[in-house]
């Protein structure tokens, strides 16, 4: 999908702000409603981490200030001017002295990374002259848009989505955002990725079909058509094939097969990129035509546990019947029906 950065924003944030505010005349439109004041005490971004600025993380906050009505976020250019003006009198110019010269007890620690098109947000949020305590959070969300006209992707709308969930995890509301018009509606979401499907084909079984005999093909079309199917789910974050293989990749693991399920090495490095859970299954040949099992694992917390699984059979050697049941099992085995 190809989409000017210019026509996203203006198209997202001019067309809905309105239209969401109206939606939340007990915060925003309240003359005795007192905003929340969050300081943005640091901002964290991996060098790596192509197309993704302070000035994009300052950008988004900005957002949620607009979007929810509940709270007052100073950005980071906010708190570099106090810092200078402490400087200038010689008080010390920390994040606890900038906060309390502004009248704020609640710190916004950020850190942004990208993984080829993986978005991950973490934010901690600290209580200052009270007693100490921090929240952590963690947000994920997908890259799905390329700048027109050259070979460079659009990073804004995943890092504020990113950013977005990880802050109502930290707000403890997950459903901070819902009450906004149908684009800006988000909610904290699991991490998915598609592993392969093991082909177990049976040669004694005439005809032959096509999409055993070409299962590098037919597998590799099977993995983008689940990861098709998932990236429809709001409560899911689908990791499409290429981050997945830049994630194995970290790990030496270049050799990837869609024609078997995840091997334990494949399963632990997607562990250790807070993946929550992988689809995989099997695709079996039999009389009738051929058996397909998928199933959801979770793999959070160091487990490999099957949380859901469905199947299907598929009774012609056809492409395109093939993908019309993965998307159908792909949604069910998701738990969205």
């Amino acid at each position: 999908m190809k989409i000017s950065v210019i026509t996203f924003f203006l198209t997202i944030f001019i067309s809905n702000f309105y239209l969401s505010h109206a939606e939340d005349s007990t915060t925003a439109f309240n003359k005795n409603f007192k905003k929340e004041k969050i300081l943005i005490a640091n901002v964290q971004i991996n060098r790596t981490s192509k197309d993704v600025t302070v000035g994009k993380v300052n950008a988004s906050m900005l957002l949620i200030n607009a979007l929810t009505g509940k709270y007052d976020i100073l950005p980071t250019y906010k708190r570099d001017s106090v810092a200078r003006y402490l400087d200038s009198i010689k008080i010390e110019a920390n994040v606890q002295n900038i906060a309390r010269n502004l009248g704020i007890k609640k710190l916004c620690f950020i850190s942004v990374n990208r993984l080829c098109n993986l978005i991950r947000a973490d934010i901690i949020m600290k209580l200052i002259d009270t007693v100490p305590l921090e929240v952590h959070s963690s947000g994920f969300a997908s890259i799905h848009f390329k700048k027109e006209g050259i070979d460079s992707s659009i990073t804004d709308p995943a890092i504020f989505d990113a950013i977005r969930r990880a802050f109502a995890i930290a707000e403890r509301d997950s459903s901070m955002f819902m009450n906004l018009t149908v684009n800006l509606k988000i909610i904290p979401a699991r991490t998915v990725a598609v592993g392969g499907l093991a082909y177990h084909n049976n040669e004694n079984i005439y005809p032959s079909w096509d999409l055993f005999a070409s299962n590098v093909i037919s597998s590799y079309d099977a993995v983008e058509t689940i990861t098709g199917a998932a990236i429809l789910d709001s409560s899911t974050v689908a990791v499409d094939t290429e981050t997945r293989d830049s994630i194995y990749a970290l790990y030496n693991l270049y050799l990837i097969e869609n024609n078997n399920q995840p091997t334990t090495l494949e399963i632990t490095a997607l562990q250790n990129l807070s993946i929550d859970y992988y689809i995989s299954g099997n695709f079996t040949r039999v009389a009738e035509g051929a058996d397909i099992e998928l199933y959801l694992v979770d793999i959070r917390h160091r487990q490999v546990k099957i949380e859901r699984s469905v199947t299907g059979k598929l009774f012609n050697d056809n492409i395109d019947e093939f993908r019309a049941l993965l998307k159908d099992l792909s949604w069910r085995v998701l738990g969205l029906y």
